[in-house]
């Protein structure tokens, strides 16, 4: 990759050597706050995530795991992977093989966090912050802005779309939610991301670091799998006018800017980077751990 496309102010490294993941253990139910320190992340809800429309793909109510440390000045942000749908056809067959994808019905009330979410002091430099991981259940490269008014009835019909897509929204509203939580007294934040969570954290990395406008934050970003070396076959191709149309992602001003390439500014690494909408503070780390 030719560093010198990026921007300047961004310090970018490369890695090939670490893959993010979760592994998912049931657990008893818990929505209170812990007050001790815990491997594992406890499932919460979005305060009021129905009037707030931080909703999932089937309109069920977005949530996030949450492990608490003693230090509230450092967080891990993780935003999952999963892909898209690109049309009300892929949306239908996406939801008929993989409703997991598109839903927070099935999320179990704990999960046990690895890797950069781990609580072992020998695997991880991150043990001691914060943990948060968001599912990911949108379909929208996290970009989506659009409800529908309909209620949420499954039917295999390319005609007929009930989803909703909402992956900006579910950023933001979690956002808020952890400043309760005690985010607002961060002075490290690693916001990282998976494929499509990465390409979510590419985007949201600006408005993250406008939230923060009185204290001294240094916001760094972790991507994995989200350079598309082969984009035309692997992601252009798919930005289709229904897509558009069903998510409204062509509302924020980096996937409205066509002018630097022929296709959105928000889905390609490179863009954003030779662009203006990443802070120009941030150190950026792409690794490749789904390749």
């Amino acid at each position: 990759l030719d560093t010198m496309l990026l921007r300047k102010e961004c310090l970018v490294h490369i890695f090939c050597f670490l893959t993010l993941s979760v592994l998912v253990e049931p657990m008893p139910h818990l929505l209170s706050r812990p007050s001790i320190v815990s491997s594992r992340l406890l499932l919460f809800p979005i305060i009021d995530a129905v009037n707030r429309e931080a909703l999932c793909n089937d309109k069920s109510e977005a949530k996030f795991y949450y492990s608490v440390s003693a230090d509230l000045s450092q967080w891990v942000i993780f935003l999952e992977s999963g892909g898209a749908c690109w049309s009300i056809k892929d949306c239908n067959e996406r939801f008929e093989h993989s409703p997991e994808l598109m839903t927070s019905d099935f999320l179990p009330p704990s999960t046990e966090g690895r890797n950069i979410l781990s609580r072992d002091r020998r695997e991880n430099p991150y043990w001691d912050y914060q943990h948060v991981l968001v599912p990911y259940c949108s379909s929208d490269l996290w970009l989506g802005m659009k409800s529908t008014t309909k209620d949420f009835h499954w039917r295999n019909n390319p005609t007929i779309n009930d989803f909703t897509f909402r992956g900006k929204t579910i950023f933001e509203a979690i956002i808020d939610d952890l400043m309760q939580l005690g985010l607002r007294n961060a002075t490290n934040i690693l916001l990282a991301g998976s494929s499509a969570g990465g390409i979510g954290a590419l985007n949201h990395a600006q408005w993250l670091r406008s939230q923060f406008t009185d204290v001294q934050l240094q916001l760094d970003l972790l991507i994995d799998s989200s350079w598309f070396v082969d984009f035309e076959s692997n992601l252009e191709r798919r930005l289709t006018e229904e897509l558009e149309h069903m998510s409204n992602y062509r509302l924020s001003p980096a996937c409205s800017d066509t002018t630097t390439f022929n296709y959105p500014c928000c889905v390609s690494a490179q863009c954003l980077l030779s662009s203006s909408y990443l802070p120009p503070d941030s150190n950026i780390f792409f690794i490749h751990g789904l390749y």
